[in-house]
C-alpha cells in the first residue's frame, strides 16, 4: 500500500471516529471508498432570527430558530492525495446564496494552499462546523429574501427586434436596449467569475426557503427533546423526552405518566379547564393532541365534549334547545327574542324559554320575579291556588327555588369578574381563584388580578385593599399560625 493510500485510510478512520454520528460523517460504499459527505451543523447563538420581506416590502416576517439546515461537503480523495492533489469536493447549503458558498469554497483552498503535503479534511470539518458563521459575518437577524436568485451561469433570453418584426422602434429605442444589454452582460459576466462552480444551493425555490428553515428548525427541535434527559417536577424521576410531555407556551416538561393520572382525574371530574401546566403560576393549557395521546380514545371523547359545552356556555349568543329530549345549541339573533332550534325546530323565547310568543310579554318576567314570590308567599291558600292555575304550579314552584337561591347567593358567594359564576368563599386569602375560568380576582374590590403577580394589588399603596390580603381571615386555631421565633 502506499503512502498517499495509508494516510487517506488512516486519516477517514480518524474521521468516523470523531465525527461517530453517520449522519454527521459517512463515506461512500465499497465501491469508491475515497469519497464521503461531511454535514456542518453550526451551533447558532442565542435567539436567533431569520427574516425574509415579501416583494412588495409590505411584510417582514421573522422567527426564532435554535436549528439551520447544514453545510454538506461532498468529498473525492484522488490517489496522489494529501502528497500532491487536494481533494475534490462540493459544497451545498439552502440558506446560503452562491457567492457565500463559493467564498466558503476558496477559503478550503487556502487551507489546503497552506497545509500542502498534509491531510486536510479535518482542519476543513473544523472550520466549517466552528468558523463559517463568523468567516461569512453572519449575525442575527439573518436576511434569507434574496439568497435564492437566478443562476449566473444561466443564459438570459433574448428578447432584441427582429428583422421580420411588425412592431417598429426608433433608433434611441435600439440605442437604449443595446445599452441595457451591455450593461447586463457586464454584469453576468462579473458575477461568473465570483461564483465557485463547486458551489451547489440545495434549493430549487426562494418561496420555498423560509419554511423549509422552519420545518428543519421544528423538526430537529424534536429529535434533541427526545433524547434529551429531564426531571419530572412531580415525580422528581429523571426520564428521557420520548416519555416526557413539555407544555406549550411555556416548555415546562413533566412526565407522561404524572400527567396522564392528572389529565385523566380531571376530566373524569369535569374540569376540562383545568389541563394547566403543574407549575406554580403558570397557565399553559394541554394540546388536545397531546390530551388524547395520554388519556386515550374514549376519554378523550368526554374531554372533547365538556370542552365544547364550556365553549357553547361561555358564549352570550348560544342557547340550549329548551326541550329536554333535545337539548340541542342554538345560535340566537342578539337583535330578536326568536330561537328556532336546528335540530327539533322548536320555536320558543329566549327569555322564558316557553313557545314563542312574539311581541306578547312573556309569563313571568324577570324583573318581576321577587315581586311575584312575595305576593305568592303572602297570599291566602285561594290566592296561591288561583295563581298557580294562571301561572303553573311548576313554574311558581321553579320561581321560587330560584328566588331564594338567588338571595342565597348574593348574601354567600360573589359572581366572578371574568365568566359571572358564583364563587363561595369558605377559608384562605383574598386572591380568589375562579374554578372555571382561571380568573384570579380580588375577594374584597372585585378587580381582576394579574396572573403574573396576583399579589402586587396588596402590596399597591394606591390599592383599597393595600395590607388587605388576610382581612377578615377568622383564625380559631391560633397554632396553627403561631410564628416560631429562632432560638
Amino acid at each position: 500500500m502506499s503512502g498517499d493510500s495509508q494516510a487517506q485510510e488512516d486519516e477517514l478512520l480518524a474521521l468516523a471516529s470523531i465525527y461517530a454520528d453517520p449522519e454527521i460523517f459517512s463515506t461512500s460504499s465499497d465501491s469508491d471508498p475515497r469519497s464521503g459527505c461531511f454535514s456542518a451543523i453550526l451551533d447558532l447563538p442565542e435567539n436567533f432570527q431569520i427574516t425574509i420581506t415579501k416583494l412588495d416590502e409590505t411584510l417582514e416576517l421573522s422567527h426564532s430558530v435554535q436549528y439551520l439546515p447544514p453545510i454538506t461537503l461532498y468529498f473525492r480523495l484522488p490517489p496522489q492525495y494529501p502528497s500532491v492533489s487536494p481533494p475534490e469536493f462540493t459544497l451545498s447549503c439552502q440558506w446560503l446564496s452562491l457567492k457565500q458558498l463559493s467564498a466558503l469554497c476558496k477559503k478550503l483552498d487556502d487551507i489546503w494552499a497552506e497545509n500542502q503535503g498534509f491531510e486536510v479534511l479535518f482542519l476543513w470539518t473544523s472550520f466549517l462546523k466552528d468558523e463559517a458563521l463568523s468567516f461569512l459575518d453572519i449575525q442575527s437577524p439573518l436576511e434569507i429574501s434574496q439568497v435564492v436568485e437566478k443562476h449566473p451561469h444561466q443564459k438570459h433570453p433574448t428578447n432584441g427586434p427582429s428583422s421580420g418584426s411588425s412592431d417598429p422602434q426608433s433608433s434611441d429605442d435600439v440605442l437604449h436596449t443595446t445599452e441595457k444589454r451591455q450593461r447586463s452582460s457586464a454584469l453576468l459576466e462579473a458575477d461568473i467569475k465570483c461564483i465557485d462552480s463547486r458551489a451547489v444551493q440545495d434549493i430549487g425555490s426562494q418561496d420555498l426557503l423560509y419554511p423549509v428553515l422552519l420545518e428543519y428548525d421544528k423538526v430537529q427541535r424534536q429529535n434533541v427533546f427526545l433524547m434529551t434527559l429531564f426531571m419530572c417536577g412531580v415525580c422528581f424521576n429523571e426520564k428521557l423526552g420520548s416519555q416526557c410531555m413539555k407544555f406549550p407556551g411555556c416548555d415546562h416538561v413533566y412526565c407522561k405518566d404524572c400527567m396522564a393520572a392528572y389529565f385523566r382525574l380531571q376530566i373524569s371530574e369535569g374540569n376540562v379547564l383545568c389541563l394547566v401546566c403543574p407549575s406554580d403560576n403558570c397557565q399553559s393549557e394541554a394540546h388536545p393532541v397531546q390530551v388524547k395521546e395520554l388519556v386515550g380514545p374514549e376519554l378523550f371523547s368526554r374531554y372533547d365534549q365538556l370542552l365544547l359545552q364550556s365553549s357553547l356556555d361561555s358564549m352570550s349568543d348560544i342557547m340550549y334547545c329548551p326541550r329536554k329530549l333535545c337539548g340541542c345549541p342554538v345560535m340566537l339573533d342578539q337583535d330578536s327574542t326568536l330561537g328556532t332550534c336546528p335540530s327539533c325546530h322548536f320555536s320558543f323565547c329566549r327569555f322564558c324559554r316557553l313557545v314563542y310568543h312574539g311581541v306578547s310579554p312573556c309569563r313571568i318576567k324577570a324583573d318581576d320575579v321577587r315581586k311575584l314570590r312575595e305576593e305568592y308567599l303572602n297570599a291566602t291558600e285561594y290566592e296561591k291556588k288561583a295563581m298557580e292555575r294562571k301561572y303553573g304550579h311548576q313554574c311558581i314552584k321553579q320561581v321560587l327555588q330560584d328566588s331564594f337561591s338567588e338571595d342565597w347567593l348574593l348574601e354567600h358567594s360573589k359572581k366572578c369578574p371574568s365568566c359571572g359564576s358564583h364563587i363561595q368563599k369558605i377559608d384562605g386569602c383574598n386572591k380568589m381563584t375562579c374554578l372555571k375560568c382561571r380568573c384570579y380576582f380580588c375577594w374584597i374590590c372585585g378587580v381582576v388580578l394579574s396572573h403574573h403577580n396576583p399579589y402586587s394589588h396588596y402590596n399597591n399603596p394606591d390599592s383599597e385593599c393595600f395590607q388587605r390580603l388576610f382581612h377578615g381571615v377568622n383564625i380559631e386555631d391560633e397554632d396553627e399560625w403561631e410564628i416560631f421565633e429562632p432560638a
